[in-house]
């Protein structure tokens, strides 16, 4: 699909179909919305008087213009009430209003930035939003399908349309950015949605040597005989009973010219995830081979900040391996001398990801990084929480959270942050090691954040658990069920702001 920012008249402009908001009880139009709907012939004026269209978020309605205009419908979308109007509304409803569109085979859109817009937004701002709803929404995993006649069924061209002239560039700016950042979570998406047979740590550690080539950074990938040799016990250890062996991989963008101490972001890479002797419930099981969106999030990322070119190192480290049972796996019981030198009684194997995840935050030390982030659909705890709507933020840096809490506001891929105290340590004593891996149910999602903290060194850190935001049982307005891609835009966001 191709998505662009565009100069012109409403009236005026030929496509499929023109996407106009409206907010909720205003029934009257104004200014340049009046003038198109004299010029389609009062088509929208009509169905405000008789109450056909309330304006609720997220409503949708497809009209024929009475009059000949450069458009074949006109498709008004909820905005809700003015009042409790956001970026994230504009995403909804052109989210929407694209899924109507393709529904109905039509394939060329333009969406009016200009009857989006309220006095609390920023017209480029608006148009991130509008560009990345669109794109987001449109989303579809369908490489395994082979029949099915709604695939043929897509929108080809959005455009982006403003009538003012002073604001095209910083518009086209702002569309030019949404498009990096939404395909790029989009292209997380396919990662996390595909099959653990295709995605395994070899084929992961594959994706990322090919971005690195296609986008200029450095790509190491560490294999089994390497990190037996760094003492990564922790990741060899959750893949000890896979016959995909584990690998740790690490990428690196750096500008032609460096700018001091990196950035780390660090993602979980479990490629599928049965629990291993501490097995799951099969039921659902089949979402497990989601359990590595935290490094498709990390990898999908440095795609993002290598094309932007952004004047910031950042370096990705994605530990990954398959959490499998067999004679060769790692047990209840079983301690684990871990990168750091510290000793973990395994008490589930089902706790796993936090393995991988120390021998990462310990490696991450080597760099004396400015802040480390790491990003991990770590903890069920975290989805009984929080639920679908937000990620778990903890650190042990209040400046560094709030840097994220800001970019998660703007990409409205929310945080919510608890609190990081040592009562949490408590559940996590050995009789026999230095720590256990897990201390039963209550307050998991912190209890698993003050593992990771034992394992990270002098540098600025904060820890997002995804586990209830990386993938959707529903359709959500413009999200399709299944991987969300989440990370992948709060994490460029606060990278391009991370300076300013």
């Amino acid at each position: 699909m191709k998505i662009s920012a565009v100069l012109g008249k409403a009236a005026e402009i030929k496509a499929n179909a023109l996407v106009l908001g409206l907010f909720e009880e205003e029934v009257k139009l104004r200014g340049a919305a009046e003038s198109f709907d004299r010029a389609a012939g009062g088509v929208i004026s009509e169905v405000l008087r008789k109450s056909e269209f309330s304006g609720k978020l997220n409503e949708i309605t497809c009209l024929s213009p009475k009059k000949e205009i450069g458009v074949s419908r006109i498709v008004l979308a909820g905005l809700g009430k003015r009042a409790e109007y956001n970026l994230d509304k504009a995403r909804q409803a052109i989210g929407k209003a694209s899924m109507f569109c393709r529904e109905r085979g039509l394939s060329d859109l333009a969406a009016w930035a200009d009857a989006f817009v309220d006095t609390s937004i920023a017209l480029d701002e608006l148009g991130v939003a509008l560009a990345e709803g669109a794109i987001l929404a449109l989303y579809r995993f369908s490489k395994y399908k082979t029949e099915d006649e709604d695939q043929k069924k897509e929108v080809s061209r959005v455009r982006i349309l403003t009538e003012n002239a002073l604001q095209l560039s910083s518009l086209r700016k702002a569309v030019s950015y949404a498009e990096l950042t939404a395909q790029a979570a989009n292209r997380a998406r396919d990662l996390v949605n595909a099959p653990s047979n295709e995605i395994t740590p070899a084929a992961l550690a594959d994706h990322a040597r090919k971005l690195a080539r296609d986008r200029g950074l450095k790509c190491q990938v560490m294999g089994p005989e390497e990190l037996k040799r760094r003492s990564m016990n922790g990741i060899l250890g959750v893949g000890k009973g896979s016959a995909n062996t584990p690998r740790f991989i690490i990428a690196e963008y750096a500008p032609g010219k460096r700018t001091g101490a990196p950035i780390v972001l660090v993602g979980k890479g479990i490629t599928f995830d049965s629990g291993g002797i501490s097995i799951k419930p099969a039921q659902n099981m089949e979402e497990m081979k989601g359990d590595m969106a935290g490094a498709a999030a990390v990898l999908c990322t440095l795609d993002v900040v290598s094309q932007l070119k952004l004047p910031l190192r950042v370096v990705g480290l994605m530990p990954a391996a398959e959490n499998m049972p067999s004679g060769t796996s790692y047990k209840p019981g079983d301690i684990l001398r871990m990168a750091s030198g510290k000793t973990v009684e395994i008490v589930s194997t089902d706790a796993e990801g936090r393995l991988l995840l120390a021998d990462a935050l310990h490696y991450a030390s080597k760099y004396k990084p400015e802040a480390v982030i790491d990003v991990a659909t770590l903890t069920g705890a975290c989805v009984i929480a929080l639920g679908e709507y937000a990620s778990g933020l903890l650190g042990n840096d209040q400046a560094l959270i709030e840097k994220i809490k800001r970019a998660a506001e703007v990409t409205w891929e929310r945080v919510w942050q608890l609190p990081l105290w040592d009562d949490y340590a408590e559940p996590l004593k050995s009789e026999v090691a230095d720590t256990t891996n897990t201390g039963g149910r209550p307050g998991q999602t912190i209890v698993a954040s003050k593992f990771l903290q034992k394992f990270i060194g002098e540098y600025r850190w904060a820890h997002l658990d995804i586990a209830g935001t990386s993938f959707l049982e529903k359709e959500r307005p413009y999200n399709p069920k299944g991987a969300t891609g989440v990370g992948v835009r709060l994490l460029s966001r606060l990278l391009t702001d991370w300076t300013r």
